[in-house]
């Protein structure tokens, strides 16, 4: 049998070694782990570890990129665009509170706040798990805002300032421990629009308004939105309405499916202010313990019994479609 020469036999150790490397795995680009943080100003090139670091270092009209798992709380006092990215062995770009205040407070100086594509979790605050909104308009796109909790407004708390949710942004798993609001708290002149096919889902509120609480503010539901399996301990699993508030359904809007475990209103209570239905938005398959399985209406307005019963906005809830406790 022929030998191999020296030569042959190290080209095929060679051979032998570049395809065991190109078995491993590719690491993460720039040799980072996938939950690590970076924060790229994609106007001035400067990149920080996180959040917080990035806005404080960055200018009014700034676009931001982030992405892993951005730790701890920030406060947006100017004007920014933060877009989540996911670049191939990253982790979902992601901002954890670590539960020690809001995760994100959009504060005075802010006049337009765009966040797109990432989670927002992790926050606990007396108001405002989530997002506390307290100044300027704020756009919310195909983010998730999940497993947030406060006194008043486990995702989101709105006060005089103005929120939309578009696309995809879904607010889930959000709770209140001793208030109102799971999901959203909007309040005092606050504005709050779902579009698109945004939806408040599966928050649990330990006394009123289990999705959206609604305290003197407006909400307005467009596109095919929709408030879908919240739960309350006593009044509007879906949507409570206090204080001159008001509800707008348009479009194919829908609230169902929410329950009202221990008291009334398992779609919407409307204790003062105002609800209205158009096209073809609707209220259905809601549940309440004693009564306003749909609609409980206690004051304000609201087209009863016009807008109630079978082929109407507001059907197919228990115990009852609509009751009226008005004097």
């Amino acid at each position: 049998m022929a030998r191999l020469g020296r030569s042959a036999k190290g080209a095929g150790a060679l051979l032998v070694a570049l395809s065991l490397l190109a078995a491993i795995p590719a690491a993460p680009a720039l040799g980072l782990s996938p939950t690590a943080c970076r924060v790229k100003n994609t106007d001035s090139g400067i990149t920080k570890r996180t959040l917080a670091a990035a806005v404080a270092a960055a200018s009014d009209g700034d676009h931001l990129t982030l992405r892993g798992v951005c730790h701890g709380t920030t406060m947006i006092d100017r004007s920014l665009s933060i877009r989540g990215i996911r670049p191939k062995g990253a982790a979902k770009p992601t901002l954890d509170g670590d539960a020690l205040d809001a995760v994100v407070t959009i504060a005075p100086g802010a006049t337009i706040v765009k966040i797109a594509k990432l989670t927002i979790t992790g926050g606990s605050a007396p108001n405002g798990g989530g997002v506390r909104a307290v100044s300027g308009a704020t756009l919310l796109r195909d983010v998730v805002v999940r497993g947030n909790t406060a006194g008043y407004g486990g995702g989101l708390y709105l006060f005089g300032a103005a929120v939309t949710l578009a696309g995809a942004t879904v607010v889930r798993a959000n709770t209140t421990t001793t208030d109102n609001g799971a999901g959203a708290y909007v309040a005092t002149g606050a504005v709050m629009l779902m579009s698109d096919t945004s939806r408040i889902v599966d928050n649990t509120s330990a006394f009123g308004g289990g999705g959206i609480y609604i305290n003197n503010g407006t909400v307005r539901m467009e596109g095919s939105s929709s408030i879908v399996d919240n739960h309350v301990g006593q009044q509007g699993a879906g949507v409570q309405i206090m204080g001159n508030g008001t509800l707008a359904m348009s479009g194919s809007s829908s609230i169902h499916h929410n329950v009202a475990t221990a008291n009334s209103g398992g779609g919407v209570f409307v204790y003062l202010g105002a609800l209205t239905i158009a096209d073809t938005a609707s209220i259905h398959d809601n549940g309440a313990q004693s009564y306003g399985g749909g609609v409980l209406i206690q004051g304000g307005t609201f087209d009863l019994p016009g807008e109630c019963g079978p082929g109407k906005a507001v059907h197919d809830n228990t115990p009852s479609d609509c009751t009226d406790l008005r004097p």
